[in-house]
């Protein structure tokens, strides 16, 4: 959910085919308004570990404005620009990397990232090579913590891997490189609905898996993306060269799965009366599209969720339509019930990077609510069933519909402040039901119910 105050819905359902090859580039890219990050090197110096490559499109961190070179041992330098696929190209020698700033540069919910690389040695007889290249580290996107994207090769593979804040390696695509010494290979990694391996111009294999990172959450203001060596982090050495290095956002087939919701600012609220008035929410956010819980198939009996915000409240409506005019179960009265079990509606909020924690909210179609804190607990999810912040929710009943609105403060959600402009939560919106063919659940980022 993105808090902003300028209203604004994208809610992308796309199913393409993916080619299994195309052409290789031919000449240099071109910038097109998917481009985050596009770095011809093109503008050779003598790296000093401050002097920065001229990148032809990238969003600057103050004066980090390009890649920086930078070696990890004082006695050799972190490399050499060379002659390249197109124009000029960087060679990396040692233990050597190269940064860029993160933020505005790649997007983790979808788009791709492609190069040319060279290899500076023959690595077809692997057991011939010296230990410290055995693997050669091409491209990193590096969060806080264990977890790390990264394009890699073992000279007998080229291979993309996403690990877990465990360091357990959650997602993998891998495809035979007989590469020889001085080719030049086109390397791509696409993201989005499925993660895809390219190379030389054929997609060599895919994984379902969405974004970058998969279900978890990364804090990109304090992530990396670097090419080489992970300098204080591993052994090994480089001894490769980069050419065009483009990096791009979500776009044709890479769109993010899951829609995104604007949450507006709202100077007159809501009120929390169950009656959805004319006009009272017309500055809010809305989604419809309720899917399976299980099929992952648009249902019959629709939802449309209204979303907005002010400087204490998250405000939330659902009008849950019913067109068989079915009796509605709401028998539960008492706080924390299993109200989930009757017709009810969920609201999974997670406002921070990170798996956990996350809040469940629920109300069935008479008021009663259900509240619960889940977080990490010996590296296993546990349940805070104590956790009951003062919410208030209303609802109301009508000819072939339902409506719940709720007020949910800022600072019940353990003290939080109102979210900053731009600022994006996760969030699931989910409506139960005992009587409809499955649960419905309209799914935002994918955090699992209780």
């Amino acid at each position: 959910m993105r808090m902003h105050r300028t209203a604004m819905l994208i809610i992308v359902f796309v199913l393409v085919a993916l080619p299994a090859a195309r052409t290789q580039p031919a000449d240099p890219y071109e910038p097109t308004e998917r481009t985050l990050l596009l770095d011809h090197f093109d503008t050779p110096f003598v790296p000093d570990g401050k002097l920065m490559t001229s990148p032809e499109v990238i969003t600057a961190a103050d004066d980090f404005v390009g890649g920086r070179p930078m070696a990890g041992a004082p006695e050799g330098p972190p490399g050499e620009f060379i002659e390249g696929r197109f124009g000029m190209a960087y060679q990396f020698h040692g233990m050597t990397a190269m940064h860029y700033p993160v933020p505005g540069n790649i997007d983790v919910t979808a788009g791709s990232v492609e190069f040319w690389v060279r290899m500076g040695y023959e690595p077809i007889h692997p057991s011939e090579v010296e230990s410290r290249y055995r693997n050669q580290l091409f491209l990193h996107v590096d969060p806080p913590g264990a977890a790390i994207f990264s394009i890699y090769s073992t000279l007998k593979n080229l291979c993309v891997g996403v690990w877990d804040q465990r360091r357990q390696l959650a997602a993998y695509v891998g495809t035979p490189s007989p590469w020889h010494e001085g080719e030049w290979h086109h390397v791509e990694v696409r993201w989005g609905r499925q993660l895809e391996l390219w190379m030389d111009g054929e997609r060599r294999g895919a994984k379902d898996w969405i974004g970058l990172f998969g279900p978890m959450s990364v804090d990109l203001a304090q992530s990396q993306i670097y090419l080489g060596s992970r300098i204080r982090a591993g052994d090994v050495e480089s001894e490769f060269a980069v050419d065009e290095l483009r990096i791009l956002g979500p776009g044709g087939e890479q769109v993010p799965p899951y829609p995104l919701i604007t949450c507006p600012r709202v100077a007159s609220p809501p009120e929390i009366d169950g009656a959805l008035a004319d006009g009272e929410w017309d500055g809010a956010g809305a989604a419809t599209g309720f899917v399976g819980l299980n099929d992952n198939r648009l249902v019959t009996d629709q939802s449309t969720v209204f979303v907005a915000h002010d400087e204490r409240n998250l405000y939330v409506a659902f009008e849950c339509t019913d067109p068989e005019h079915r009796p509605l179960e709401g028998a539960f009265t008492d706080r924390d019930s299993a109200v989930y079990q009757e017709d009810a509606v969920d609201i999974l909020l997670q406002p921070g990077p990170g798996t956990f924690p996350y809040y469940q909210l629920v109300a069935n179609c008479i008021g009663t609510r259900f509240d619960t804190r889940l977080f990490e607990q010996n590296g296993r999810r546990a349940d805070d069933i104590e956790f009951d912040p003062d919410w208030t929710v209303a609802t109301s009943r009508g000819d072939g519909r339902w409506v719940m609105e709720a007020a949910i403060p800022w600072a019940e959600l353990e003290g939080r402040s109102t979210p900053e402009d731009g600022e994006s939560w996760r969030v699931n919106f989910c409506r139960d039901a005992r009587q409809l063919p499955p649960h419905v659940e309209l799914r935002r980022d994918g955090l699992p119910r209780r």
